[in-house]
């Protein structure tokens, strides 16, 4: 019995059938590339929330306790930090799927970039402010700097800056890195078919 030649198979099989196929592949890439869409505008929702509810909490606890100028200072750290992630998350929450899956892909994937390189430079300037300011109303408004000038202290500190960091790392990879490294991936894959018969 002679070998079967896939290819003259593949070129042989109704016209019909090539295309049914086709859009079924098309119809998989648009259920997994809305899936990706829908991850990241959950996630970026449920964040938003989330900074709001850790905002009113700690301010409300500033009020409490009759720190005026504590609260102050939080309500407008919090403020700054409120519409700079939110106008981030606008931009997920404002896209939809095409109808060309590969050109929406591109399209996530740019606006995902976009977004992870803001998103990482709003940390550089979140965290460091975040924890003076934690620092401070920690030592009742009126730190002792002269008790910090140590090197052990600043080693600590700088310890300290580092975890903070790392930590923020792992919660962004977590929830959008991941899924930012899946769409490069699938876009990649699409890509090597059109590289190859160039």
């Amino acid at each position: 019995m002679g070998k079967i030649n896939i290819e003259e198979v593949w070129k042989n099989q109704p016209e019909e059938q090539a295309t049914l196929q086709d859009e079924e592949i098309n119809n998989i890439r648009m259920r997994k590339s809305q899936g990706f869409l829908e991850k990241l505008q959950k996630n970026a929702r449920l964040e938003h929330y989330m900074n709001i509810g850790v905002s009113v909490l700690a301010t409300s606890g500033l009020l409490i306790a009759q720190k005026w100028i504590s609260a102050v200072t939080a309500i407008a750290l919090f403020l700054i930090l409120i519409f700079y992630y939110y106008n981030l998350y606008k931009e997920l929450w404002r896209l939809t799927p095409t109808a060309d899956v590969h050109e929406f892909l591109k399209i996530l994937r740019d606006k995902m970039k976009t977004f992870m390189q803001r998103y990482y430079a709003g940390l550089f300037f979140v965290m460091p402010v975040s924890m003076t300011a934690g620092f401070w109303l920690a030592s009742g408004g009126e730190p002792d700097w002269e008790k910090y000038n140590s090197p052990e202290t600043i080693g600590l500190v700088g310890l300290i800056f580092a975890f903070a960091f790392s930590m923020a790392y792992f919660m962004v990879d977590l929830m959008y890195g991941r899924t930012y490294k899946k769409l490069k991936k699938l876009l990649s894959e699409l890509d090597a078919p059109e590289e190859s018969n160039q």
